[in-house]
């Protein structure tokens, strides 16, 4: 994965739907929420992966996800089918998705992209890869099985001090492992943390000081394997 730092794709996309929880109890059989759809105007909805394995989803400036892709291997899934996509992740015991679809382009249709952003996407998190297309608005019931489906105590738990390169080697994704808790907890609030990242991010050099950490990280894996 270390060999990708540095490179940015981005993908234009079609559509993107975000599911939202109805907060109330529903009948069997019946989803707990509704579909927001997103439509994609003039090419201006895109799917970018960054340079620091940032995936962004956003649409002339207004940013409808974010998520960092180091270690995603363990809370996050994806299926794609034809020129769509669908993605489930866990935010503290909590499931959610959304789901996208690439605009065809010129020389690309929107299948052959979003194969393309699959291969890209596989490095950081498992992909499940059909053969028939399907479109995008594919009932509800069959996403809520592909959600059950995550289940990150299959992914091997790591136990006691672990070695600074084992550690570099989860985060950067090389190696599909769940670091000890005490490794996973901040004291830091979660309200404050926000705050931090936000003033963090107004600071024109933090992007090239998160790149310099990732290119650190690279060699601390590369040293051990020689």
């Amino acid at each position: 994965m270390c060999e990708d730092w540095g490179r940015e794709s981005e993908w234009v996309l079609e559509k993107y739907a975000r599911f939202v929880s109805g907060g109330t109890t529903s009948p069997p059989g019946k989803p707990d929420g509704e579909w927001k759809v997103y439509e994609g105007k003039n090419g201006k909805m895109k799917l970018r992966l960054t340079s620091s394995a940032q995936l962004l989803i956003d649409e002339d400036g207004n940013v409808l996800e974010s998520h960092c892709l180091l270690n995603a291997q363990t809370w996050m899934r994806g299926v794609s089918k034809g020129d769509s996509m669908l993605i489930v992740y866990k935010i503290k015991n909590e499931s959610r998705r959304f789901r996208i679809k690439f605009a065809s382009l010129v020389d690309k249709t929107g299948v052959e992209l979003c194969q393309e952003c699959t291969a890209k996407l596989t490095k950081y998190f498992f992909i499940k890869k059909t053969d028939f297309a399907t479109e995008i608005a594919q009932p509800v019931e069959n996403q809520q099985k592909e959600n059950d489906s995550i289940n990150p105590d299959q992914i091997p738990h790591l136990e006691g001090a672990v070695p600074v390169a084992t550690i570099a080697k989860v985060l950067t994704g090389d190696l599909k492992a769940r670091l000890p808790l005490a490794y996973q907890n901040t004291n830091l609030p979660v309200e404050e943390l926000n705050t931090l990242i936000r003033l963090c991010l107004t600071d024109s050099t933090f992007p090239a000081f998160v790149g310099q950490v990732e290119q650190e990280l690279c060699k601390i894996v590369k040293e051990d394997t020689i």
